[in-house]
């Protein structure tokens, strides 16, 4: 069974014991975090952005992007 990261939504393999966030999985708290600060930042614009109410439709958009 994947492993959702609580802190940044990203879906891990089950055998992860940390998320790329720094989230640690054993532990329940973020640690150190293994992405860069442009890495950071583009995860907090991606959170921002799930936030707007135009996220909906970009998923949409992805998924026949993906799918079509």
């Amino acid at each position: 069974m994947v492993k959702d990261c609580p802190k940044c939504r990203l879906v891990n393999p089950p055998s992860a014991q940390r998320c790329d966030c720094g989230y640690d999985f054993v532990e329940k708290q973020v640690m150190e975090s293994y992405l860069t600060e442009k890495d950071q930042a583009q995860l907090k614009e991606n959170e921002q952005a799930k936030d707007s109410p135009w996220a909906f439709l970009r998923l949409i958009s992805r998924f026949f992007r993906w799918f079509g």
